[in-house]
């Protein structure tokens, strides 16, 4: 399974995000998207997101304050995994 987890996050945010990026590491590939959300919406910086990685299986979303528990992503991981399918929400 290809799973990159996305983090959105404004300029001055890096060095928070940066953390976080750390910790989705262990799951999987991880890649940071700086957006100016003054300057452009958030929508636009998720759908460029998706076009970069829309040859990976899973393409995981997140903001740069937002943490997945360890037991939740497994079990996240473990659905994706087991369920193979188009994926807007999972439920686990």
């Amino acid at each position: 399974m290809k799973l990159v987890t996305v983090i959105l996050c404004h300029p001055k945010e890096m060095k928070q995000t940066q953390v976080v990026a750390e910790y989705y590491r262990r799951f999987g590939a991880v890649s940071i998207i700086q957006c100016d959300f003054t300057k452009a919406k958030e929508e636009d910086c998720r759908n460029t997101a998706y076009a970069k990685f829309k040859d990976y299986d899973y393409i995981l979303c997140v903001d740069s304050d937002e943490i997945i528990c360890e037991d939740d992503m497994e079990n996240l991981m473990i659905d994706m995994e087991t369920n193979k399918r188009d994926c807007y929400q999972s439920v686990f």
